[in-house]
């Protein structure tokens, strides 16, 4: 297992959590994250003066 761990892929290409997918293929797969995403965006460009 530690081998594993040390030498293992990088990202994670599934990840299930009780469950639920919430990574597939390497990307996250959760409900409402690109609207999220988009949020942040502009929150982040307001808070830095570019919105």
């Amino acid at each position: 297992m530690e081998a594993w761990l040390r030498r293992g892929p990088a990202r994670a290409r599934t990840t299930v959590v009780g469950g639920r997918i919430l990574v597939d293929r390497g990307g996250p797969r959760l409900p409402g994250l690109t609207d999220a995403v988009r949020t942040h965006g502009g929150i982040a460009r307001h808070m830095q003066g570019a919105a």
